[in-house]
C-alpha cells in the first residue's frame, strides 16, 4: 500500500484538501512534505567580516596594505585562500607604488595621492566583497569590528614608519660631503 500525503489542489476552493500517494502528490505540494527533520539545519556564520567602510578606515589610518589584510581575511574566512594571497599582495604593491609616487612627485600633491588611495580601496573593497558581506549579514554574521579595523590601520602605520626609518638610517650611514674643503 502506497503512503497517503495530504495536500491543497490549489484550483480548489479554500480550505479543501485532498489525499494521494507521495508518488503522485503535485510537484509544488512535494516540497512541504519534507519533514523538517530531513532539512539541514540553519547555521549562523561565527565569523566576521569587514565592510568596505572598515577597508577605508584600515586604509586611511594605515596604507592601503591595511585595507588589503582585511580584504584578505575576508577572503580567508569565506574560504577563498587564491583570493586572500592576491588581495594581501595587490595591498602590498599599491603601497609600494603609493610611496614610490610621494617621492617623486611635489609634497603639495602627496594628500591627493593619499586620499585617492583610500578611495580606490574602499570601491575595490565594495566591487569584490560587498556582495559576500551583504550575504553574511543576511544569514546573521556580524560584522567586523571598526575598533579592530582602525587598529590594523594603526599597527600598518606603525610596521611601515619602523621600515621606512631603518631603511633611512641604512642610507644615513654614508659620509654627505658639502664641499671639498671641508
Amino acid at each position: 500500500m502506497r503512503e497517503q500525503v495530504p495536500f491543497r489542489d490549489p484550483h480548489a476552493g479554500p480550505g479543501s484538501m485532498s489525499t494521494m500517494s507521495a508518488q503522485e502528490s503535485p510537484l509544488w505540494d512535494r516540497a512541504s512534505s519534507i519533514s523538517a527533520a530531513a532539512q539541514p539545519p540553519y547555521v549562523v556564520p561565527s565569523h566576521t567580516l569587514f565592510d568596505s567602510t572598515s577597508i577605508g578606515i584600515a586604509t586611511f589610518l594605515g596604507s592601503p596594505v591595511a585595507g588589503a589584510w582585511l580584504m584578505a581575511l575576508n577572503y580567508h574566512r569565506l574560504g577563498k585562500r587564491n583570493q586572500a594571497l592576491a588581495a594581501f599582495a595587490g595591498g602590498v604593491a599599491v603601497t609600494g607604488l603609493g610611496i614610490g609616487l610621494g617621492y617623486l612627485i611635489p609634497a603639495t600633491y602627496s594628500s591627493a595621492i593619499a586620499i585617492g588611495l583610500v578611495a580606490i580601496m574602499k570601491n575595490v573593497s565594495k566591487a569584490l566583497q560587498d556582495a559576500a558581506v551583504e550575504q553574511h549579514m543576511r544569514e546573521g554574521g556580524q560584522p567586523g569590528s571598526r575598533l579592530i579595523a582602525a587598529g590594523t590601520g594603526l599597527a600598518s602605520l606603525l610596521v611601515l614608519g619602523g621600515i621606512i626609518f631603518a631603511l633611512l638610517q641604512v642610507g644615513l650611514g654614508s659620509k654627505v660631503v658639502v664641499g671639498s674643503k671641508d
